[in-house]
């Protein structure tokens, strides 16, 4: 074997193995992308099956929203029996009551509009 073959043998292996690290690089970056992408269509697929349950269903609606509603009535009820000595706490037990009032109110007027309108 000469020197020059064995030169270009060397740069043959070393041109080699550059480019089988590269094709595993991108093998394992596609492989990744291609777990994410599985992974997001699973969280769509799941949003989406949610989402058809909760047009389905309109007495359900109806139903956490009334409970919304009372939750947030106690708390904010709760909330005023302590105002005195509370009185951080309490404005604070307050605002998420009245917040999750409101979203429940919202929830029940959405859920009765669609119950009639169905």
């Amino acid at each position: 074997m000469t020197p020059f073959s064995r030169e270009a043998d060397e740069r043959t292996r070393l041109i080699l193995t550059q480019v089988a690290a590269d094709l595993i690089r991108e093998s394992e970056r596609v492989a990744k992308r291609h777990r994410a992408s599985q992974v997001s269509e699973d969280y769509v697929q799941v949003a989406a099956d949610t989402l058809q349950l909760r047009v389905t269903s309109g007495w359900t609606d109806v139903f956490l929203a009334a409970g919304s509603v009372l939750l947030g009535v106690a708390m904010g009820l709760t909330a005023s029996f302590y105002q005195d000595d509370w009185t951080g706490i309490s404005g604070l037990a307050i605002a998420v009551a009245v917040g999750i009032g409101a979203a429940g109110l919202i929830l029940f007027v959405t859920g009765c509009t669609r119950k009639v309108l169905e």
